[in-house]
């Protein structure tokens, strides 16, 4: 199981790599307006007609927001800072080969221009490197 794990945060590391330099205005991406931001790794948006949350691929950060569960040390900061960045602004989502998790969120990379966010909050310390499967 930790091989398999290591290969996935392996993976997602190339990912966010290879995926680092790409185009703003990308056809295969999605503009959306931020409405809200629940913590710092899942948005509130509108698309479609229909308010939708939105799970970032390849990461995890502290929990702010989880039923029965305390916050976690960093979590207020992390979703301070995707607030800061992200909330009621217009970002591109990018979809990978499952658009929804276990918990009918959609996954999504978020671009602000050619900045792919999930890889800015993991370097500026506000995430970890994981992966959850898509449904």
């Amino acid at each position: 199981m930790k091989v398999w794990n290591a290969c996935l945060a392996l993976l997602a590391m190339l990912l966010f790599t290879a995926c680092g330099s790409a185009p703003a205005a990308d056809p295969s991406r999605t503009a959306v307006q931020v409405a809200r931001v629940v913590d710092g790794d899942t948005l509130e948006i509108h698309i479609n007609g229909k308010k939708e949350h939105v799970r970032l691929i390849g990461i995890d950060t502290p929990e702010t927001k989880k039923p029965n569960t305390p916050v976690m040390y960093y979590g207020k900061e992390a979703s301070e800072y995707t607030q800061k960045r992200l909330e009621h602004k217009q970002v591109e989502l990018e979809w990978d080969v499952g658009q929804r998790d276990r918990y009918g969120r959609l996954l999504a990379y978020v671009w602000i221009g050619d900045e792919l966010f999930n890889r800015t909050l993991v370097q500026q310390g506000y995430a970890r490197i994981s992966t959850f499967p898509p449904t």
